[in-house]
């Protein structure tokens, strides 16, 4: 305690004075404290924002390479959708049906699907009757194209009837065959 400390130019006094000198060196030894555990804590901060940047360094490459392999898997489980897309429909195609649904048709001027409601098929087999008076037009909504002539027949790969649309130049009885998928 006898050699002089000084924190931002204060000082022990050694004379003159007017404040005890106990109490003095006392509030510059403290304060010789505080600043030497300031600058602890100021390397402490440090050395955690140090530790702090390195970790979220880490962090950030890891979410990258997630990013990056999220991606990959994306794409090679679409990639396995679409051939399960190709293969359900070839099975859908090669496999025995679920059963048969026939029916006739009443068929007027204007378009209108095969068939309204929900059905799944493999195959559908559209046929006019021989004593047919009228021509038969069959294609989509947009434009049915395909000319059938009295007892001609046509047989389309068509998972949904309400797909195909036929129309008549005048009314005309058809019959469908629906083959059913499972």
């Amino acid at each position: 305690m006898g050699q002089e400390v000084k924190w931002f130019q204060l000082w022990k006094p050694g004379y003159g004075r007017i404040i005890p000198a106990e109490w003095v060196w006392g509030v510059v030894d403290d304060i010789n404290w505080l600043y030497i555990y300031t600058n602890l804590s100021h390397q402490r901060i440090d050395q955690l924002e140090d530790c702090i940047e390195y970790y979220f360094g880490i962090f950030n490459e890891y979410l990258r390479l997630i990013k990056e392999d999220t991606s990959v898997i994306r794409s090679k489980t679409e990639k396995i959708e679409s051939k399960l897309q190709i293969t359900n429909e070839y099975l859908r195609l090669i496999t025995v049906g679920k059963g048969i649904k026939t029916l006739t048709k009443t068929v007027t001027t204007s378009p209108s699907p095969l068939y309204v409601d929900e059905l799944t098929c493999r195959r559908i087999v559209v046929k006019v009757p021989s004593d047919a008076l009228y021509l038969i037009y069959v294609g989509d909504s947009e434009s049915q194209d395909f000319v059938l002539q009295k007892g001609e027949q046509i047989e389309l790969f068509v998972k949904d009837p309400r797909q195909v649309y036929v129309k008549s130049t005048g009314e005309q009885k058809i019959w469908l065959l629906f083959e059913l998928a499972q």
